[in-house]
This record gives C-alpha cells, sequence and structure tokens, in this order.
C-alpha cells in the first residue's frame, strides 16, 4: 500500500502543472503581489494609449516577455498600466443595488403620486436619493483599482518550470 502511494505521488507530481508560468505585477519592497496566469482576465493599458483593453492571457513567454492574449499579443515593456478586475466585487455589487434600490424607490413613489395612491413627499426623496447618492460614492471610491507601471510597480513574466540543461 505504501508503495502504490508513493508511486502515485511521484507520477502526479511528474506532469508540468498549468499555474507555473506567471505574470506578476510586484511593487518594489512589498509583500504582495497581483499574479495573473492562463485564463486570467487582465485589463491593461499600453504607454501611447488613452484607452484601456480587456483580454484574455492564453500563454506567457518568459523569454521574449511577450503576453499572448485571445486577440494578440503584447510586450510587457509596453503594458503602462494595469487595473485589477474580477477578485473583489463585493463593493461594485452593493453599489449597484444602492443605485438601482435608489431608483426604484423614487420611481415607484413618484408613480403612486400620479396615480393618487399615495402622496410623494421629501422623505421619499430623501431616502431614495440617498441609497443612490451612497451607492455612486461607493463606486466613485471602491471601484476599480489602478496600477502604474513604472517607478514603483514592476511587471514581469516569472517562470518556475522544472528546466534541465543538457
Amino acid at each position: 500500500m505504501r508503495t502504490l502511494l508513493l508511486s502515485l505521488l511521484l507520477t502526479s507530481s511528474s506532469f508540468a502543472l498549468r499555474a507555473q508560468v506567471y505574470l506578476v505585477l510586484e511593487g518594489y519592497h512589498a509583500k504582495r503581489v497581483m499574479e495573473y496566469v492562463v485564463g486570467d482576465p487582465i485589463h491593461y493599458k499600453l504607454q501611447d494609449d488613452k484607452l484601456w483593453n480587456l483580454g484574455v492571457i492564453t500563454g506567457l513567454h518568459p523569454e521574449t516577455g511577450t503576453v499572448f492574449l485571445e486577440h494578440g499579443s503584447i510586450n510587457i515593456s509596453e503594458v503602462s498600466g494595469l487595473r485589477k478586475v474580477g477578485k473583489k466585487q463585493t463593493p461594485q455589487k452593493l453599489s449597484n443595488a444602492l443605485l438601482l434600490f435608489g431608483g426604484q424607490w423614487i420611481g415607484y413613489a413618484a408613480i403612486a403620486d400620479v396615480a393618487d395612491i399615495y402622496t410623494m413627499t421629501t422623505r421619499d426623496v430623501i431616502i431614495g436619493g440617498g441609497a443612490a447618492a451612497g451607492g455612486g460614492i461607493l463606486r466613485l471610491f471602491a471601484g476599480r483599482r489602478k496600477f502604474k507601471v513604472g517607478k514603483s510597480k514592476r511587471l514581469r513574466i516569472l517562470d518556475l518550470r522544472w528546466q534541465l540543461n543538457s
């Protein structure tokens, strides 16, 4: 039984794993890094471009510093900024819910006021407007975080695969 488990462990560890090549955004003297692997979505901004681009990583080539995306390829030296996406969506969901709640509160109160079922008061405007304003402020401050590649942040490709030199 022991030999069976040992042989199973050795054969399973000999296969190449998917997450052995990383695209890493690291800050100088920082303990935490942002890691991207093949299949992750990435928002990036090129040096001569003002628009943010979205792509899914299909491959990483560490020797040339090339990131292969679903619609082309980019060199990591051309990237001037990254935007964090998809990890923590709680602030975005909460801000969307608050905006929706505020709009619906005012909308239902206005419809009921027009239909002479209910008289819309300042309390309704304060509740709906406050919820919508809170959602907008939350979206503004807790939205997507942007990172500039340059002085304090470095973008590189780490290859942790086992290689034999022959």
